[in-house]
């Protein structure tokens, strides 16, 4: 009786194991279902812009300039002009150029009705930023015999000058058209997983500062 109660336990467990592999190999052949499926992604002119605004600016192209600057404090009569001071400056600088994306509007982006293809107008791509990494003093004039001290002003409107001649420089350079054309390949980048046709049209590149 004993041998007969052990088989029947034994059967049991045999038929509770295979129960439990039938639900684990039913399970893992669901979810191994679901990873061949892929994601649906529906996409709105409103899910467009809010994606590509999250970048708020988009830096398309950066330019190292080095540039040569002078700066004259002329002298005063009362003390016949003696006090005049010049210096010849060597600045490094960089200029930044791209889209402000905050002035990308809901009229700028439009959605197919199947969400398969994408139209994105975007604005004039302008310079986001210049500034000066240093500025080095190459040869300065502090009036007669060299005996005054350097005026602070002289170094300041050296700065200004050179900040102004760096943009001169990068908008001589095609600063803008380059950014142009790297915006439209890095906003077009942005959406190849969503498997729709994306069309970026750039606006005219503005005048250079």
């Amino acid at each position: 009786m004993s041998g007969t109660s052990s088989s029947l336990r034994s059967r049991f467990k045999w038929f509770f194991l295979i129960i439990i592999i039938g639900l684990l190999s039913a399970f893992a052949a669901v979810k191994w279902y679901q990873k061949q499926q892929p994601d649906i992604q529906v996409l709105t002119s409103d899910g467009v812009l809010q994606h590509i605004q999250h970048l708020n600016n988009l830096e398309t192209v950066a330019f190292h300039i080095d540039t040569v600057v002078t700066s004259t404090r002329e002298g005063s009569w009362n003390r016949l002009w003696q006090d005049q001071q010049k210096g010849l400056f060597v600045a490094s600088g960089r200029v930044v150029a791209g889209l402000n994306l905050s002035k990308l509007t809901p009229e700028n982006v439009s959605v197919s009705k199947d969400g398969k293809a994408i139209h994105i107008k975007l604005p004039p791509v302008e310079i986001l930023s210049s500034s000066l990494d240093k500025t080095e003093i190459y040869d300065i004039q502090t009036g007669l015999f060299g005996l005054m001290d350097i005026d602070p002003q002289l170094l300041s409107l050296a700065q200004t000058a050179a900040r102004r001649k760096i943009i001169q420089t990068a908008c001589q350079s095609g600063i803008l058209e380059l950014a142009n054309g790297n915006a439209q390949k890095q906003i077009e980048s942005l959406f190849t997983l969503t498997q729709a046709q994306i069309t970026v049209e750039s606006a005219p590149v503005p005048k250079c500062a």
